[in-house]
């Protein structure tokens, strides 16, 4: 069988360095909720991370999305740094792009120097915000200095939307406020900046019938569906899937190493799609997005 080809738009460098930016505490409480083999979580390096998912013979991986980490007010005050990123990208620059991350909660004009750093110094290619685990609304007119930068800059921002596992299981979610992962506040990014290429990561659960609404209606924003297996999306996100207007607009991803890539590929041929569609949804509409 030929194998698929893909660009995976959501992966977590997942160093000891990058872990325990993560947060060590809050990484043990989604292991020990959700099952994760806690030893084999850590990775040793960018080469082992890029090893391991090539490793999925089913997949011909063309790129693979990293994304920084910077939740630094609520997670004992770590980041882990754009630079550092920046040079795991440098390692595999055919295979690997560099989305970086800022947190509004460190000042926005602060937030607007660094992505212009990542972009023109560090050749990082996009921003990832997380609106739950850094306590802001995407819609929040303090942050659009953030979206002016990337739009003038032409790179795209990844929101976080939807349920988020940190926090689970703990006692008060550990202080995590799911209102801000409502997409409902990204569509209102989108329509002030229209030239904005925008992704909402994650099928958006439990709001995904409010995310697949505003990526129809929004010709700059895109879904990728990471984090769930695929026998696991809701039932609007696979039968939009197998609509022609729905899978130009959804991409493929994992996040990993929190969702293991091989039980993905195995849910694959559970979606129905076919074949037009698949390459689709797993590479054409990343191809598109990220300008491949």
């Amino acid at each position: 069988m030929a194998k698929i080809r893909c660009v995976d738009m959501h992966i977590h460098p997942m160093t000891r360095e990058y872990y325990q930016a993560v947060s060590v505490r809050r990484n043990h409480a989604m292991e020990d909720y959700f099952g994760h083999r806690r030893e084999g979580m850590i990775k040793k390096d960018i080469q082992q991370i890029v090893t391991e998912h090539d490793a999925e013979e089913r997949l011909d991986i063309q790129k693979m999305v990293l994304l920084g980490w910077n939740t630094s007010h609520v997670c004992e005050g770590l980041k882990f740094p754009n630079e550092q990123l920046a040079q795991m990208i440098a390692a595999y620059p055919e295979k690997l792009i560099g989305f970086c991350q800022v947190n509004p909660q460190e000042g926005i004009y602060n937030c607007v120097k660094e992505i212009e750093h990542c972009v023109k110094d560090l050749k990082l290619s996009g921003l990832k915000l997380h609106p739950p685990l850094q306590d802001f609304f995407a819609n929040d007119r303090n942050v659009y200095p953030i979206y002016e930068a990337c739009a003038a800059l032409d790179i795209p921002v990844m929101f976080h939307t939807g349920y988020t596992g940190v926090g689970t299981g703990v006692a008060g979610g550990d202080g995590i406020k799911q209102k801000y992962g409502n997409p409902l506040y990204v569509d209102e990014v989108a329509a002030d900046f229209p030239k904005l290429r925008i992704v909402m990561a994650h099928p958006s659960w439990p709001y995904e019938d409010i995310a697949i609404g505003i990526t129809l209606h929004k010709p700059n924003v895109f879904m990728e569906l990471s984090s769930f297996r695929p026998k696991f999306y809701p039932d609007s996100i696979k039968k939009y899937l197998r609509t022609k207007f729905f899978i130009r607009k959804a991409m493929f991803g994992t996040d990993a190493p929190y969702l293991n890539l091989r039980e993905f590929v195995d849910d694959l041929e559970g979606l129905k799609l076919s074949p037009e569609y698949l390459d689709r949804f797993m590479y054409g509409t990343a191809e598109e997005f990220l300008r491949l």
